[in-house]
């Protein structure tokens, strides 16, 4: 059962259980991998994504700057924001919520940006599930910031190790993981369910 003691080790277990695979992938960022991190498999769990979305909000929730809103980078990020908003409003410390699209539809509004109406002063993080180099966040970034909006945060539930602190930081954003992959890898190994080598 999860507590507010264990939600972290909860959510290792679950995402090496549920998200952890071996084998040989390709990236978003192009690169190639011999193990892939689907970051759905947990979001889309229950206990995973109700641990997550606790951690993130604790995060957010001890900044010194409030933050106005989330906005999830699709896909991976969409049920985070929504779970974390709901929470955030049971915290009596809401937060709402949007979803950035990776191009403008083509139909109805035709929005990039889902949820929310953004601009003025508003402080935004953006949540993703997996970043490697950080690219798809910064690009979502950018569209946040073309509605005057302030990107000052960025999350992620894994962090690949590809170089994202340092594109974040290049980037004027502070940014925070809440496991890097060698934690992930590392407890699967403890689990017996790493190959031996990486």
């Amino acid at each position: 059962m999860t507590t507010p003691e264990n939600r972290r080790s909860r959510l290792l277990d679950v995402l090496i259980e549920q998200s952890l695979r071996f084998g040989t992938f390709t990236l978003a960022s192009g690169a190639t991998s011999d193990y892939y991190i689907d970051g759905k498999h947990t979001t889309l769990h229950p206990e995973g994504l109700c641990c997550l979305s606790h951690l993130l909000l604790d995060r957010i929730d001890a900044l010194t700057d409030p933050i106005d809103a989330i906005g999830g980078v699709t896909l991976g990020g969409d049920p985070i924001v929504g779970a974390m908003a709901a929470l955030s409003f049971e915290r009596g410390k809401p937060r709402r919520a949007f979803i950035i699209r990776k191009a403008v539809k083509e139909h109805g509004t035709g929005r990039l940006i889902e949820g929310i109406e953004l601009g003025g002063s508003m402080r935004v993080a953006i949540i993703e599930d997996v970043v490697s180099t950080g690219g798809s966040a910064l690009r979502a970034a950018d569209s946040v910031r073309a509605t005057g909006a302030k990107v000052t945060h960025a999350f992620a539930v894994v962090d690949r190790d590809m170089g994202a602190e340092t594109a974040f930081r290049d980037a004027g954003i502070e940014y925070q993981a809440l496991f890097t992959k060698d934690e992930l890898l590392d407890h699967a190994e403890n689990r017996g369910l790493r190959p031996s080598a990486r």
